[in-house]
């Protein structure tokens, strides 16, 4: 006697809403990283600029300012990101915090940490 062996339509149901769970919450998290991406670009492009390792304080916030705004990005002010002066030159740092809707009352909170140095 032979047993029957595959996924029955029960066990099909409960793996698509397993799947179905996880892209929906790739798909709520997917803008906060991208933002973060953005974040660490903009970063990394005002940190590599040779001009700005001799550059005052203010024209680099002024030159990081530009860049958010060129990159589009609205979760932080160039006034959010640290500046310190290090031996190869500049390093920019911030933390962000997001919080996106999940369903109900139940949201999702990213903590992410981006930085540009010199190099």
């Amino acid at each position: 006697m032979q047993r029957q062996l595959g996924l029955s339509f029960g066990g099909l149901l409960v793996l698509l809403a397993i799947v179905g769970f996880c892209v929906y919450t790739v798909f709520r998290l997917e803008p906060a990283y991208m933002d973060y991406w953005l974040v660490k670009k903009s970063l990394e492009a005002v940190a590599n600029d040779p001009q700005n390792v001799k550059a005052s304080d203010g024209e680099i916030m002024l030159h990081l300012a530009k860049e958010l705004e060129v990159n589009n990005v609205r979760v932080i002010k160039a006034g959010d990101v640290e500046l310190e002066r290090v031996q190869e030159g500049i390093k920019l740092s911030v933390d962000m915090s997001t919080k996106t809707p999940y369903f109900g009352s139940v949201s999702l909170a990213t903590e992410l940490h981006a930085e540009g140095i010199t190099h």
